[in-house]
């Protein structure tokens, strides 16, 4: 990863979000102390979407219906994540997926395929601002990362077909990213939780579309929808993601029945 004035500023706001929730979830933790073991928090998400690209030669960047038929192509990832708090959790992510993008004023057209692994940190943004209920049943993240991805990509001629430039063929092509989105969870079960998730990619090379010279301003998305598994353990100290049902209470106070004797005759 080539640093640059840029690139340190970019890393920096992505160490203080990382830092931040740190510092909010200590203001409530003398009321709030939930915290999760090294055994419990586990999960694994399975997931499918659309991997779309942002750069020289994506022309439909602000047409929903023609950047998904012209610029987007199927993708797939697998997601091992670990609670730290209620508030926190890490995860490491593997996608793989397809590129594509046509420019006809150019005359050009690109197709590539990612393969891409990245370290992410969450914050449950919900949880920051209403500590009192873990067991909600929608909860909004907000996911950074870094990460690398290895890039395999051709340029062609738009009228012959004809290759022009390629990456990533005889010769590996890997470059670092830095990642930022938002995901939607929603729990269907005590185990299971459906989630929506968006998150962009901004690539530190001009690769990805075979064109080098764009001052690495190419981008991609992956839009995806998938379901979490979470490990369950015994562990007495692990948060637990039962609701805590309270007893229920009459408004007025009964009266104790008296029992009568029956006389034997």
């Amino acid at each position: 990863m080539r640093l640059n004035y840029k690139n340190i500023k970019i890393i920096s706001f992505f160490l203080i979000i990382l830092i931040s929730p740190f510092i909010l979830e200590a203001q409530y933790h003398n009321t709030y102390k939930q915290k999760v073991g090294f055994r419990d928090g586990w999960s694994v998400n399975f997931n499918i979407g659309l991997t779309s690209f942002f750069g020289d030669l994506s022309v439909f960047d602000f047409h929903i219906v023609k950047k998904i038929s012209n610029e987007s192509k199927f993708g797939g990832g697998i997601i091992f994540a670990k609670e730290i708090s209620p508030v926190i959790s890490f995860n490491t992510q593997f996608l793989y997926g397809g590129l594509k993008g046509t420019k006809e004023s150019s005359n050009i057209y690109f197709k590539a395929n990612i393969i891409e692994g990245s370290l992410n940190g969450q914050i449950n943004i919900i949880q920051i601002f209403f500590p009192q209920n873990k067991y909600r049943k929608i909860n909004i993240l907000g996911n950074f990362g870094i990460g690398l991805v290895s890039i395999k990509s051709k340029l062609f001629n738009l009228k012959t077909d004809s290759l022009i430039h390629s990456f990533g063929f005889g010769r590996k092509t890997i470059e670092s990213i830095l990642k930022i989105g938002f995901k939607i969870n929603y729990r269907i079960s005590e185990q299971y939780d459906l989630v929506t998730n968006f998150s962009n990619r901004r690539v530190d090379t001009d690769k990805l579309d075979s064109q080098p010279g764009n001052n690495n301003r190419d981008f991609y998305s992956y839009v995806s929808i998938g379901i979490t598994y979470k490990f369950q353990n015994n562990s007495k100290n692990g948060f637990k993601h039962k609701r805590y049902k309270k007893p229920f209470k009459h408004k007025y106070p009964q009266k104790k029945r008296l029992k009568r004797k029956v006389k034997r005759k």
